[in-house]
């Protein structure tokens, strides 16, 4: 059975692995590490597991040497936290710069106490206790990054509101307008149709009721005839580009037997 000195220190250790098993996902998700950036994920993936098997040691006497290689893990993982959070914040976002004090942090406690556990560095007051402060510190500008990103966030979500409500505005406007150009298209198209219709009826019973003899007459009527009918032409034309530039018009394909078709056996088929 461990004695209270030992059992406190394992204590201690248990919870140091812990935390460094913890600071993966966290890290991993302010800074953005994800399967894109493979080899950046991997690294993050052992941070995280390797501590967790490493706490099997607590229970023989191997913990010095695990705890070593939990240092030995965390300085280069800091260093790349530190140097992901800086290009972070050169990017302009603020909490990058709270990361990489916190990653300072981490490495300010960390040196020291690896420094201490590998025998180059001897024990004092400030290796007994800079764990503890960079723990507190790094919780603390955790915090302010978390913040940062909250607001970062608030920001970008009301930016993305009122380009909402600007483009709500926009399509609002736009659609009165195709309402009012369908309105004017429509008036138009009566206000031509129907004096087109009348002068095309009056040719018609002219030339029915007179019954011309001569070919200058008959070629007269039927120049009038075909005038109202290339006129009547382009408004229909006029009116199906209309249509076809219409919002509210949704594509529908449907099956067609093209062999069919080219043997004009079978009639193309229109949406209902």
């Amino acid at each position: 059975a461990f004695d209270d000195a030992t059992a406190a220190d394992r204590w201690v250790g248990f919870f140091m692995f812990a935390a460094v098993s913890a600071g993966s996902p966290v890290y991993r998700r302010m800074l953005g590490i994800e399967r894109d950036r493979p080899w950046l994920f991997l690294l993050v993936r052992i941070q995280l597991v390797l501590p967790l098997l490493l706490m099997t040691s607590l229970l023989t006497d191997l913990y010095p040497e695990a705890m070593r290689l939990a240092m030995m893990l965390m300085l280069p993982m800091v260093g790349l936290y530190l140097w992901l959070a800086w290009c972070r914040w050169r990017q302009g976002h603020r909490d990058g710069l709270f990361l990489a004090l916190s990653s300072a942090a981490i490495a300010a406690g960390t040196v020291p106490l690896m420094l201490s556990l590998l025998g180059v560095y001897a024990g004092d007051l400030w290796v007994l206790h800079s764990r503890q402060i960079a723990q507190f510190m790094n919780v603390l500008t955790i915090q302010l990054a978390v913040i940062a990103r909250l607001r970062e966030t608030e920001t970008a979500r009301f930016e993305a509101e009122a380009r909402a409500r600007q483009a709500e505005s926009r399509a609002a406007v736009e659609g009165a307008a195709q309402r009012e150009h369908r309105q004017f298209i429509a008036m138009l198209t009566h206000e031509l149709r129907t004096p087109l219709a009348v002068i095309d009826g009056a040719v018609q019973a002219l030339e029915y009721l007179h019954q011309p003899d001569d070919e200058d007459t008959r070629l007269r009527f039927r120049r009038i005839r075909r005038s109202v009918g290339r006129i009547n032409g382009l408004v229909k034309q006029f009116l199906a580009k209309d249509r076809v530039d219409d919002a509210r018009l949704s594509v529908r394909p449907v099956a067609l037997d093209g062999v069919a078709l080219a043997e004009n056996r079978a009639p193309i088929p229109l949406a209902d």
